[in-house]
C-alpha cells in the first residue's frame, strides 16, 4: 500500500530544486518556484459561502510559511492541526484569520508583562528579576505598547542599532529576551505561527548586526599571577575594609559578590570552613571554602564589628549594608592596578595549572566552577 502520509524525507526538502509542487501527504505540499524559493501549501476544498448550490465546492490553499523558516516537522503539525479542524467542519483559513483578528489587540508589553511574572520565580538573582523586565521597558520603549502580531524585524532593529555597538552585553540580553517574548505570543496565539520570530539571530538579525563576539570587551583583565604576592602585600598596608575585602577574595579565590555578601553565620570556626550559600554561588549549589591563617587572620581582624551572626563579614559605610558593588574596583584603580576584580581567579586557575601538579578538576571545583556533564556530576558528588 503506497504511503499516505509523511512521504517526503528531510534531506529531499533540503535538496530538492525541480519546481514544481511535491506532497507529502495529508494534503500537505512542499512548492518549489523557478528561482528555487521553497514554501509549504495547505491545500483542501470547502463548501462555498454562497454561489450556485450546496453541492460545489471551493478549493483553498493556506500557505504555512517558507522553507526553512517552517521546518518539515512544523509544517507536518501545521497541517495535522489542519485536518482536524475540517474533520470537525471548521475552515482552516477563517478560523486563522479569526485568531490573528483576536490576537491584533495584544500589545508586546502584555506578554513580557506576563512572561515575566511566569519565569521570575525561577530566577534567584533579586537584580536579574528587576532587570529583565526594565532593560526591555527602556530599550523595546517604541515597540512596547505596539500589538505584537504587527512587529517585524525592522522594529527589533530599530530597538537594538543604538546600543548594539555601544552596549553589545546589554544588547544581547535585550535581543534574547525578545525573542523569548515572540515565542511566548506564538504560544499564546497572539503572534502568528507561520512568521519566523523577528528577534530570532540565527537566519535573521545575524544577517544584519555584527556578532556580539567582535564587540565584546573581552576576557577580564588581570595581573600575572606573579605578581599577585606583591600586590597582596601592598594590600596589607591598608586597613581599609575595601582592602580586607579586597584580600579576603583574592585568598580564596571568590567571586566579588560572594565576599560581599558574606555573613559571619557561614563561618565555621571549629572547622575553620567558610559555606557560600546556594542563593549567593552562581551555579547553585552550596559552596565549601577552607580558611587558611591568612585568611582567618583577616576575619579577626573585622571581627570586632560583628554585631550579630547575620552582621556581613565585610560591612559599608550603612548600618546593616555590605559593600558597596564598585568598592574593589575603585580600590584598584586608587592603587593604579590595572586589573579586574574578577581576573583575581584567573590567576588562580593559571597558577594552580602551571606551578601545581593540582588536577584541573579540583581547580575548577575551587573556583566554584560546574566540572563535566550531568551525567558525570550524578556519580562524582
Amino acid at each position: 500500500m503506497a504511503r499516505s502520509l509523511h512521504r517526503l524525507a528531510a534531506r529531499f526538502v533540503e535538496t530538492v530544486k525541480a519546481a514544481g509542487r511535491h506532497a507529502d501527504g495529508g494534503n500537505l505540499h512542499l512548492v518549489v518556484t523557478e528561482t528555487g524559493a521553497k514554501r509549504w501549501a495547505f491545500t483542501y476544498k470547502t463548501k462555498r459561502q454562497s454561489g450556485t448550490g450546496s453541492g460545489n465546492r471551493l478549493s483553498r490553499e493556506m500557505g504555512l510559511g517558507s522553507w526553512p523558516d517552517v521546518s518539515l516537522a512544523a509544517a507536518r503539525q501545521i497541517a495535522a492541526d489542519a485536518r482536524s479542524l475540517l474533520a470537525a467542519g471548521g475552515d482552516p483559513i477563517d478560523a486563522r484569520k479569526l485568531d490573528r483578528a483576536r490576537a491584533a489587540g495584544t500589545t508586546f508589553s502584555e506578554i513580557a508583562t506576563n512572561l515575566h511574572a511566569d519565569k521570575q520565580s525561577g530566577w534567584r538573582n533579586a537584580k536579574h528579576r528587576a532587570a529583565w523586565l526594565q532593560t526591555l521597558k527602556v530599550h523595546a520603549a517604541s515597540i512596547w505598547n505596539r500589538p505584537v502580531a504587527s512587529l517585524t524585524a525592522s522594529d527589533v532593529l530599530a530597538c537594538l542599532r543604538p546600543i548594539w555597538t555601544t552596549h553589545a552585553e546589554t544588547a544581547s540580553r535585550v535581543r534574547g529576551r525578545m525573542e523569548q517574548v515572540f515565542d511566548a505570543a506564538r504560544v499564546h496565539g497572539a503572534f502568528p505561527s507561520d512568521r519566523p520570530n523577528p528577534a530570532a539571530w540565527k537566519g535573521n538579525l545575524k544577517h544584519m548586526l555584527p556578532p556580539r563576539s567582535k564587540l565584546q570587551r573581552g576576557h577580564f583583565k588581570s595581573m600575572a599571577y606573579a605578581d599577585v604576592a606583591s600586590f597582596v602585600a601592598r594590600l596589607t598596608e591598608r586597613n581599609a575594609m575595601a582592602a580586607l575585602g579586597l584580600r579576603f577574595v583574592i585568598l580564596t579565590a571568590s567571586r566579588s559578590g560572594e565576599v560581599m555578601g558574606a555573613k559571619w553565620c557561614e563561618i565555621d570556626r571549629a572547622a575553620n570552613l567558610w559555606t557560600v550559600p546556594a542563593l549567593r554561588t552562581k551555579t547553585g549549589k552550596p559552596h565549601v571554602v577552607p580558611l587558611t591563617p591568612d585568611m582567618l587572620a583577616i576575619l579577626d581582624h573585622v571581627a570586632p564589628l560583628a554585631a550579630s551572626p547575620d552582621a556581613h563579614l565585610f560591612p559599608g559605610q550603612k548600618t546593616k549594608k555590605p559593600l558597596s558593588s564598585m568598592a574593589f574596583e575603585m580600590l584598584l584603580r586608587a592603587m593604579d592596578v590595572d586589573a579586574t576584580t574578577h581576573g583575581f581567579r584567573s590567576c588562580f586557575r593559571v597558577w594552580a595549572a602551571e606551578t601545581t601538579t593540582t588536577h584541573p578538576d579540583i581547580a575548577e571545583l575551587c573556583l566554584s566552577h560546574v566540572v563535566g556533564s550531568a551525567v558525570t556530576r550524578a556519580y562524582q558528588r
